[in-house]
């Protein structure tokens, strides 16, 4: 799968990127603190959702990426991602579960990706942030997707996004993952 995100021209990969894991899964955590570990990430793990977003909203100026489950209890990651719309900290969203309404409906919440498990190290390895560690002020806000950037072309995208440095490349190569994504998903 593809790693979706606009990006400005020059980034480095992070040596003190701070993650929050959300999963229920120790097996799942436990992979994701061995590969954050082995890249000098600093990992925290959590394995409720509740404890995560207070986590998250204690140390938001502290965590510069989370990894949500989808399938949660008590909170589901779409909950989360609800909950912490105002916290400006990228949210991947991770499941086993490829449906694609649950694909588009954690992009629309907010969710800047979303990882289909298994997950593999050469996805936690090449994790790009820009302004990691920076203080909020200076962070990137995130995107919300509306019905309104659904139905534009790229060129007006560009314009409604009002993104430094995004092109309507940028906004096409984007666009061509999601029709491929909806070619797989009508297959199956």
């Amino acid at each position: 799968m593809v790693i979706i995100s606009f990006e400005k021209a020059f980034h480095e990969f992070p040596s003190n990127l701070r993650i929050l894991a959300v999963d229920t899964d120790s097996t799942v955590l436990e992979f994701i603190k061995k590969i954050c570990n082995k890249y000098c990430y600093e990992v925290i793990t959590c394995t409720e959702s509740l404890r995560a977003t207070e986590i998250l909203q204690e140390r938001k100026h502290g965590i510069d990426l989370v990894l949500m489950e989808v399938h949660m209890p008590k909170m589901d990651g779409h909950e989360f991602l609800l909950a912490n719309k105002k916290i400006d900290v990228p949210i991947i969203v991770m499941s086993w579960d490829d449906n694609k309404k649950s694909v588009m409906k954690s992009i629309k919440l907010g969710g800047c990706n979303y990882w289909i498990k298994p997950l593999h190290e050469d996805r936690l390895k090449n994790i790009k942030v820009d302004n990691v560690g920076e203080s909020p002020s200076k962070k990137k806000s995130r995107i919300i997707w509306t019905s309104e950037l659904h139905d534009a072309v790229p060129k007006k995208l560009v314009e409604l996004m009002n993104i430094p440095g995004l092109t309507r490349n940028h906004v096409g190569s984007h666009l061509q993952v999601c029709v491929i994504l909806d070619a797989c998903t009508c297959s199956k």
